[in-house]
């Protein structure tokens, strides 16, 4: 193969190189806004779940019926309505992180495969280097007489 060819060729491959190590930094920032969102949605459904438990424990203190001095906590599954509540907002905060994770599972497979490419692309460019130096030194041993 001539040389210039194996020039064109190793351009090439440096530029496909470039253009999936651009992919791969935007997927990693995708993840990183996927988990960041993962984390608020996390974050969200437990200040809604202390909102309820607030809002209950009023409920609860309103009632003497449920008061003693003896009690020293408050059993919340023993409020009626309680655990619906909790259930209710747990299922549909649980669908939104359902979805980020499996958007983040799809970052993390395309991830794999643009990293995977990465390193074909490398080791071909090994090789084309490496092409590249023998055939300079072949030329230069032919003009030695070897």
């Amino acid at each position: 193969m001539a040389y210039v060819n194996l020039q064109d060729t190793l351009l090439f491959y440096t530029q496909e190189k470039a253009r999936i190590n651009l992919r791969i930094t935007e997927l990693q920032n995708q993840k990183s806004l996927a988990i960041y969102e993962q984390t608020d949605c996390q974050s969200l459904l437990n200040a809604r779940k202390g909102e309820v438990r607030s809002t209950y424990a009023e409920l609860w203190n309103e009632k003497e019926e449920y008061w003693t001095d003896e009690c020293d906590y408050t059993d919340y599954t023993e409020i009626p309505g309680y655990e619906e509540e909790l259930e209710k907002i747990t299922a549909t905060i649980q669908e939104q992180l359902d979805e980020l994770n499996a958007w983040e599972l799809q970052i993390d497979n395309e991830l794999t495969t643009e990293s995977t490419r990465r390193e074909e692309i490398i080791a071909t460019e090994n090789w084309i280097k490496s092409t590249m130096t023998s055939n300079i030194s072949n030329d230069f041993n032919f003009g030695l007489g070897k």
